[in-house]
């Protein structure tokens, strides 16, 4: 009976922050962020949920930032991370890069992949690929609408790719590039 009260509640509360997105009752308030340690700090949070499976982590050397809600972005990363913990086999593999001149971060999980058709749709409120494994894995169906609106607030560039036997999620977002760094390359 408390884990369905504790559902409830985290169904509420989800509803509520996708409703404020989606009405525009939220607005960003950037800050600059380094992808680095957010997602160090996210994977040291989410360790119970990994167990076993082997968690990599490709980053170039030195700070990635972007400017945004960091509260924002913290939900989106978890929301990542959580999905590909839930649903891998063996591995999570999180890739952060530079791009030209954006930040582009990525988590693959191996595992039943998500079929083409349905990657658009895997953004849908209460949208899941196959309903009986979303309801041994928990969650409310609400986690990836809320990350669409929080990366569609931040004009960010996302999706969902993969095979048959893996899953990719990505977002990329402009680089910001430090006072200093620009002074010296000058």
């Amino acid at each position: 009976m408390i884990k369905q009260i504790d559902l409830v509640n985290t169904l509420v509360e989800d509803l509520l922050e996708l409703s404020r997105l989606e009405s525009d009752a939220k607005t960003p308030v950037p800050e600059n962020i380094d992808l680095t340690s957010l997602t160090g700090a996210l994977l040291a949070q989410i360790e119970s949920l990994t167990g076993s499976r082997q968690v990599t982590v490709d980053a170039p050397e030195g700070e990635c930032l972007i400017s945004a809600d960091l509260s924002m972005i913290r939900t989106v990363l978890m929301n990542f991370l959580t999905n590909a913990a839930r649903y891998s086999q063996s591995y999570i593999s999180v890739t952060i890069a530079r791009e030209k001149n954006h930040i582009r971060w990525s988590v693959k999980n191996d595992g039943t992949a998500i079929p083409e058709e349905d990657r658009n749709r895997v953004w849908d409120a209460f949208y899941t690929v196959d309903e009986s494994r979303s309801k041994r894995k928990g969650g409310t169906g609400l986690g990836l609408a809320i990350t669409k609106q929080i990366l569609d607030l931040h004009k960010a560039k996302y999706g969902c790719t993969g095979n048959a036997t893996e899953t990719e999620f990505f977002f990329e977002m402009p680089e910001v590039v430090e006072a200093a760094e620009e002074e010296t390359a000058e």
